[in-house]
């Protein structure tokens, strides 16, 4: 079998969550007999849109680069990047087409599968298909609102370069497109049940079912010594959604509250400008790096403001033995268990008493050590359960979709624009221009 995965970046260029699982899921599908090709996006972009052919780790991949284009994602639909998408379906003729992410690619993908027979299926990893935002997090604070231009118009309007009449008209075709997508999908799958839930009020009339991912079975490593020191660890890409920046703060505050208390921020770091006094960067980890890390520290924190679907970081400090703070929001509140002690999002001051009286009585961290938390399940469980919905599509015949009806709506609602631009140019020039 000859799957197409389809993901917004790809490692080398770039290795995030959502990266980090499909690169895993590839290699593991292809000790199940399931061969896989990547399409994937890209962050760069040229004078006209390409493709190039890349291997990674044996893999063989198709990035697509895009031309001189506005990059929108009130509307993430890439006609320049439509016809490399349709080459490669029918270059590569996959017998079943995975999505795992529009960005960068187009939000027409499972439709163009569709259209050439071929059966599709999407993992929601974030909240992208119901959010222009990625997060639905405006301000920092998580939305409860439908996905529609009456609640997206003003949360996109005060920082987005379009003018009223063109934010509102993409937004309009932003949720038909995703309404769509998942109509024609032949299986739509959310990574935990937290994260189900939150989808399945933006598209209550699609089923979503929860298949969890999975992470590399290691073995715990051997607590760390007491010290006087409460030794944290923060593991991950560093930015201010995933928490690092408060989580300084945090620690900066319990030393003033007289805490004997010390952070390393391990991962690299994808945002600028962070205030991050006081803490030690380790910098990018690998597995065997973690572990050594996980060793010498006493708890792992992850304060993310984000409303996470899943979270590999946290997998990874589990599997490790590490007792855990974890913020309210999303799925590591539900999947934690008795490891961790959950602490309300962006709250300093809960956090700050929480570590202030785990570094006065370090003792208390042992009954989270001993407690269960939600099972974890391996990458090749993961694998296994991604090929068995593989093999339940495969051979399917997807309805046929109206590829032309959204791009001649695009077009006509263009033109109009151009014509209003016309008259407006021609009203400024005054009565003597032709």
């Amino acid at each position: 079998m000859k799957v197409l995965q389809c993901v917004h970046n790809y490692p080398p260029e770039f290795r995030g969550g959502v990266e980090r699982c499909v690169e895993s899921l590839v290699g593991d599908l292809d000790g199940l007999g399931v061969e896989s090709v990547v399409l994937s996006g890209s962050e760069r972009s040229s004078e006209f849109a390409h493709a190039v052919a890349e291997t990674h780790a044996g893999v063989s991949v198709s990035r697509l680069v895009g031309g001189r284009i506005l990059r929108q994602p009130a509307d993430p639909f890439r006609p320049d990047l439509a016809p490399l998408v349709d080459a490669t379906l029918d270059r590569v003729r996959p017998d079943v087409v995975h999505v795992h992410h529009w960005w960068n690619l187009g939000s027409d993908l499972v439709r163009r599968a569709a259209a050439r027979g071929i059966p599709a299926v999407v993992t929601l990893h974030d909240h992208f298909a119901g959010c222009a935002r990625f997060f639905r997090l405006p301000n920092g604070t998580p939305c409860t609102q439908p996905q529609g231009v009456d609640a997206c118009g003003p949360c996109l309007a005060p920082d987005n370069p379009l003018d009223a009449i063109e934010l509102y008209a993409r937004l309009g075709r932003r949720h038909d497109d995703f309404r769509s997508e998942l109509a024609y999908a032949m299986g739509v799958f959310a990574p935990s049940s937290s994260h189900a839930d939150v989808l399945r009020r933006v598209f209550p009339e699609t089923r979503i079912d929860v298949l969890p991912l999975g992470s590399p079975v290691v073995d715990a490593v051997p607590r760390p010594r007491r010290s006087r020191t409460l030794r944290l660890l923060h593991a991950g890409n560093l930015c201010r959604l995933k928490g690092v920046e408060f989580l300084a703060d945090v620690v900066a505050r319990a030393k003033n509250a007289g805490a004997d208390v010390a952070l390393t921020l391990a991962g690299p770091e994808v945002e600028a400008g962070m205030r991050l006094d006081g803490a030690e960067r380790f910098g990018p980890y690998d597995r065997d790096a973690l572990r050594t890390l996980a060793a010498a520290h006493d708890v792992a924190a992850l304060p993310s403001f984000a409303l996470e679907s899943y979270s590999y970081a946290l997998d990874e400090v589990l599997r490790l033995g590490m007792p855990v703070l974890v913020s309210d929001r999303g799925a590591m509140r539900e999947r934690v268990g008795g490891r961790g002690r959950v602490l309300p999002a962006g709250d300093v001051d809960a956090w700050v008493a929480f570590v202030v009286e785990l570094a006065r009585d370090p003792h208390s961290l042992d009954a989270m050590i001993e407690a269960p938390h939600e099972a974890l399940a391996s990458t090749l469980d993961h694998a296994r359960a991604v090929a068995d919905v593989y093999a339940s599509v495969r051979g399917r015949i997807p309805r046929t979709p109206n590829l032309e009806a959204g791009s001649l709506s695009r077009l006509a609602h263009l033109e109009g624009r151009v014509a209003d631009i016309l008259t407006l140019a021609g009203r400024a020039r005054g009565p003597e221009s032709p």
